[in-house]
């Protein structure tokens, strides 16, 4: 229920919901006064949310800095939160990518220059509608596509949201790799909240941003 909720939120909480509801309320509002609320609030967000020099600064501001790869230290196991594939795209014969595929494409990465023992990808399907399959399923097919070996690729098949995904990575690491060394990769904007997410439920990690919207820092 929590989940169809936050999903919920998140469309009303978009600006784009918002200024296409501003310019409703003025098109349908039969008050003058509040006609003009709506029309000059709508103008405003339109204008504002839709700077790209704004939203620039904004992503600047929120991203994590990216970490020198040289400067890393060896982990054992390389956590991926999903959200980078499009599960409900058909024809269902590949593997359709968004721009947060850097996700994974740094794990293998780091994987391949020895930099981590293991894969982690944490993920369900991450949607209010049902898939075929869960993210993280196909994630390691890809995976074993590239020829990681399947003993390096670990799975969390059941979180549909950040939180989740740091709560059972948690719970699953406590079971099967106690001791080890944690770098959690996601996307530079969404790592605040991952990080904040991975310490609430006390997974111990060092995060490592991928997949920037801006080009310099």
């Amino acid at each position: 229920m929590f989940f169809v909720i936050s999903k919920i939120l998140s469309f009303i909480t978009q600006p784009t919901t918002w200024i296409v509801c501003l310019f409703l309320f003025f098109i349908f509002f039969k008050n003058h006064k509040w006609r003009k609320k709506s029309l000059t609030i709508g103008l405003i967000f339109f204008f504002t949310l839709t700077n790209p020099f704004l939203s620039t600064l904004c992503f600047k501001a929120w991203e994590v800095d990216p970490k020198p790869i040289t400067d890393l230290e060896k982990h054992d196991i390389a956590v991926v939160f999903s959200g980078m594939t499009m599960q409900e795209r058909e024809p269902a014969d590949r593997i359709y990518f968004n721009k947060a595929a850097d996700r994974i494409m740094m794990a293998v990465h780091l994987y391949k220059i020895g930099k981590v023992d293991k894969i982690l990808i944490s993920g369900g399907s991450g949607t209010v509608t049902t898939v075929r399959r869960k993210e993280s399923e196909t994630l390691k097919e890809f995976l074993l596509m590239l020829g990681l070996p399947e003993k390096d690729i670990l799975q969390e098949k059941e979180a549909n949201n950040t939180f989740q995904n740091a709560v059972f990575t948690k719970e699953k690491l406590d079971k099967e790799y106690p001791n080890a060394k944690i770098i959690l990769i996601t996307s530079a904007f969404h790592m605040r909240r991952s990080y904040g997410c991975a310490l609430k439920a006390n997974l111990k990690c060092t995060p490592f941003p991928v997949d920037y919207h801006t080009m310099t820092q």
